[in-house]
């Protein structure tokens, strides 16, 4: 089963950034289903650090990559097209746009030429 990565109550993304002692920063992703595996090893090799799967639904990234992390996990929902992201905020699929009457009588005009 490939991973999954579940909004928190409150509909956030599930990324924290924790200070270790000795002065060591760990990104850490929580609320992972399914290959967490999988997820350590596409970000690892997206950002270029360590990282492991540190407890039952955790996976820990070496370094301050919150924000990388967002939007890698985004634009991998998007790319393939599965449901990375479950109850995030925002993540809700746009209605499609209709075009302006403009732009659907140049169509009907360009049909008509053919």
């Amino acid at each position: 089963m490939p991973f999954q990565v579940a909004g928190t109550k409150k509909g956030g993304m599930p990324v924290t950034v924790e200070k270790r002692p000795k002065g060591k920063v760990v990104t850490i992703v929580s609320n992972v289903r399914g290959d967490r595996e999988e997820l350590v090893k596409m970000l690892k090799a997206a950002l270029g650090t360590g990282g492991h799967e540190s407890a039952h639904d955790r996976v820990e990234i070496q370094g301050d990559h919150a924000a990388a992390i967002q939007g890698l996990l985004l634009r991998h929902q998007a790319t393939t097209g599965t449901t990375t992201m479950k109850g995030v905020a925002g993540l809700k699929p746009s209605k499609p746009v209709k075009p302006d009457a403009a732009a659907e009588e140049a169509e009907t005009a360009r049909k008509a030429d053919r």
